[in-house]
């Protein structure tokens, strides 16, 4: 997803929009004590739309902190749906 970054080297608020695409399953989670699980649950392939807005933390020693909160907009086979999300990454720069 392309990104636009407002701020410093140290500190920056971001913000992207994107499309992506890829097989998504109603039922993703399923815990199962029989084997094998005697419910499947169908997968579909879903176009996404997504925005996102974010910030960035970068020490000097290169390590880096994202925290970032989204909303996707699915299309599959006539449904659409909506799907917020949130994460975080952390880790070094080259």
């Amino acid at each position: 997803m392309p990104r636009f970054r407002f701020g410093d080297d140290a500190r920056a608020f971001t913000m992207g929009a994107g499309v992506s695409g890829g097989q998504y399953g109603a039922g993703w989670l399923s815990i199962c004590v029989e084997d094998p699980c005697a419910t499947t649950y169908p997968t579909r392939y879903v176009i996404w739309s997504n925005f996102e807005i974010g910030s960035e933390h970068w020490w000097s020693s290169g390590f880096a902190m994202r925290l970032f909160a989204g909303y996707g907009h699915g299309f599959a086979s006539g449904d659409s749906f909506n799907l917020p999300y949130f994460g975080v990454g952390l880790g070094y720069a080259f």
